[in-house]
């Protein structure tokens, strides 16, 4: 009895077949795979706003992210049920100011990655390649996609509003580095322009290697898009992690135990130079509110609300919501 079997054009016909259903399924389950990455990132921002104000109820300030102490990250660490990590970590003392987090001692803690700081839909290692304080011991830094804003550029705001900020701190206070030891700390309530406009922690995925916009990856110096200070956003001289990838500044930054806080930028349309605008949000990781979601950044607003800030927002608007008690009224975002 003769066996039936498919010819070898209608192998090619099936095949071809599978092929177009693939094609027209991959966008589809890409589309899925971000909408999830996106709503996880969301929840990461509202889970360290709502952190930071747990940790204000208890202690009766905000973190302090930028002084001589440890993080912001580090210290919320019990509200994000990570607090078991403080068993291996030495915190900050002013009775022993050399030990930092990069410290030897805190060497296994930093190298530990954090899911609630990692945004699922950045494609960057997790981990920063680096060396100890000495230049000469391998270390590794966990990464955190997010940070604290500590307020405006002063000289983007004023190229957005056209006078400068009477306030240009941001809901953590001004970048101030305490000599002695901690500054005192801020609270929700200095959000006089309201809590639901004013932006606590934001997206600035990427970091510390070099990204401008539409996603682009600067990986060599003679890159054209790589414009050195003081024209441009990038180190004049070679700046590199422990595999020798190029950085926006030094391997600390992006490492969830570093400080973690920025004065909020804008740039120009390709994302390489400061303060100029009309650029806003996906332009450069170097300061900015930076995601690798398409046209949209994510903020954690301080009420603990979490919005999704277009690529198209305006200059005003942005440094209006990073701002806490400037006075201004933004309009919708």
């Amino acid at each position: 009895m003769r066996r039936n079997a498919f010819t070898l054009i209608e192998l090619l016909v099936v095949i071809a077949i599978i092929a177009i259903l693939i094609g027209l399924l991959l966008p589809a389950v890409q589309k899925i795979r971000e909408a999830a990455n996106r709503m996880k990132c969301s929840n990461n921002l509202k889970q360290l706003v709502l952190a930071c104000h747990s940790y204000e109820s208890a202690m009766g300030r905000l973190p302090i992210p930028y002084s001589t102490g440890d993080s912001w990250v580090v210290q919320v660490l019990p509200y994000v049920e990570q607090g078991n990590l403080l068993t291996g970590y030495t915190k900050y003392s002013p009775a022993a100011p050399t030990i930092t987090w990069q410290s030897s001692v805190n060497a296994t803690a930093v190298a530990t990655r954090l899911s609630v700081v990692e945004c699922p839909s950045s494609p960057t290692l997790k981990t920063t390649p680096a060396f100890d304080l000495t230049g000469t011991v391998p270390v590794e830094y966990g990464r955190s996609d997010y940070f604290a804003s500590s307020g405006v550029n002063a000289t983007a705001y004023t190229n957005a509003w056209g006078v400068a900020p009477g306030d240009g701190s941001g809901i953590f206070g001004n970048q101030i580095n305490g000599a002695t030891g901690l500054v005192s700390g801020e609270t929700f309530a200095g959000a006089t322009d309201g809590t639901s406009n004013t932006i606590a922690i934001g997206e600035c995925s990427g970091r510390p290697w070099v990204y401008i916009a539409n996603g682009k990856q600067l990986t060599s110096f003679t890159d054209p898009n790589y414009i050195a200070t003081p024209t441009g956003l990038f180190p004049a001289s070679a700046v590199t992690d422990r595999n020798g990838t190029i950085l926006w500044s030094s391997t600390i930054h992006g490492a969830w135990a570093h400080n973690n806080t920025y004065n909020i930028n804008t740039f120009n349309a390709i994302g390489n130079i400061g303060t100029t605008g009309p650029c806003t949000v996906n332009c450069s990781n170097v300061r900015g509110i930076y995601s690798f979601h398409p046209s949209v950044g994510n903020v954690g607003m301080a009420d603990g609300s979490v919005r999704s800030l277009r690529s198209s927002l305006s200059p005003k608007i942005l440094m209006a919501i990073t701002t806490r008690s400037n006075g201004e009224v933004p309009d919708n975002f």
